[in-house]
């Protein structure tokens, strides 16, 4: 071999190095910048997720603690559970994926299942209460029935607030998008190893996705009732499951921080984590689709004669209040447990139970 082709194989050899020392630094930079925000360097900001040999789900590992959150025994976010419930107890269980686990906030206390379990304590201290905060990121509906029936029954709740509908919705939206032969979203491998690859992919992602909603054209086409046709039938069955279970159940529209009154860069903005795993949307079809998706919990909590909490627009979509398209601050969730704890208070329902429970000096 002669000098100058071993000087770049040499050369080639110490770039490549430098490359993968640069991506090591920087990968070691991201996680210590996770550390510091959620107090843990794991990929996922709530911590490690295991498969529940009872369920077949997947759930977040027992006895996770970090500086943002801790899972109980049970592989629930949140204290642990008096089992058996003692029987002067009303156990409040709350159901959902992301949006209710709220791994963007820093602390329990901050989370909208806590504050509604606080408020409604503080508002009714002739009874105890306890939560029992039952949501696990990336749920969809069908998971929730397996997940109430395996995991959440046998802790007896006496109330359960259901708040799902956007994981259902990017998943039937690539459905549709993939029979229309349009991009849908997919998870690969690399991303589940590298947080900074899964932070540059997903930033490239929604930059690309956002200049193609801009155009109309070539994106998902589709009439509202298409994308919330299993999602009705699905939610109906978790309703009829959580009936069984409780005597209280309760559900609630989705709030989302893009609105119909904002420009149309504000929208882009807003729509981030949204464009993201649904790729193919367009603006007005994103609009239009949460719009769907709220009026079917509408018209299935009136169906089924469960509470409904609505004024999920109450909610301003400002950055205060969203992380993301869809995930609440801690000013978002003391909204949202406002929107909770009010329509609980106004509802007749929810005051009969309790004068079941002993309260007599509950008003009509």
């Amino acid at each position: 071999m002669s000098s100058s082709s071993g000087g770049i194989l040499k050369n080639c050899f110490l770039a490549i190095i430098g490359v993968i020392s640069a991506l090591l630094i920087m990968e070691a930079g991201v996680r210590i910048r996770q550390y510091v925000k959620y107090g843990t360097a794991a990929s996922y900001a709530g911590g490690h997720m295991e498969k529940d040999p009872g369920s077949g789900l997947n759930i977040p590992s027992p006895g996770t603690e970090t500086r943002s959150l801790k899972i109980n025994s049970r592989s629930f976010r949140g204290p642990e559970p008096e089992d058996p419930k003692p029987a002067d107890r009303i156990r409040i269980a709350f159901l959902g994926s992301s949006t209710t686990f709220c791994a963007e906030v820093n602390g329990e206390e901050k989370t909208w299942p806590y504050l509604v379990w606080r408020d409604l304590q503080n508002a009714y201290p002739g009874i105890k209460m306890d939560y029992v905060n039952a949501s696990v990121p990336g749920y969809l509906v069908w998971k929730d029935v397996i997940n109430l029936e395996r995991r959440v029954k046998p802790l007896r709740p006496d109330i359960i607030i259901i708040y799902e509908g956007p994981n259902d919705l990017s998943w039937w939206a690539n459905a549709l998008a993939g029979k229309q032969g349009k991009e849908i979203y997919k998870n690969g491998w690399l991303e589940k190893y590298s947080l900074a690859y899964d932070i540059i992919k997903k930033n490239f992602v929604i930059f690309i996705t956002q200049q193609k909603a801009k155009s109309e054209r070539e994106r998902l086409k589709f009439k509202p009732g298409e994308l919330s046709v299993n999602f009705r039938k699905e939610l109906a069955g978790l309703i009829d499951a959580a009936k069984r279970t409780a005597p209280v159940v309760v559900i609630a529209t989705i709030s989302y921080k893009m609105r119909r009154e904002q420009t149309d860069d504000e929208k882009l903005r807003n729509a981030n984590t949204a464009l993201f795993y649904m790729p193919s949307m367009g603006l007005s079809g994103l609009l239009d689709a949460h719009e769907e998706y709220n009026r079917v919990i509408r018209e299935t909590a009136k169906e089924k004669g469960v509470i409904l909490v609505d004024k999920e627009l109450m909610i301003p979509g400002e950055d205060a209040y969203f992380e993301d398209s869809i995930h609440f601050s801690a000013k978002g969730c003391e909204l949202m447990a406002k929107r909770v704890v009010d329509s609980l208070s106004g509802s007749a329902e929810f005051k009969d139970f309790l004068r079941s429970r002993g309260q007599k000096q509950i008003n009509s």
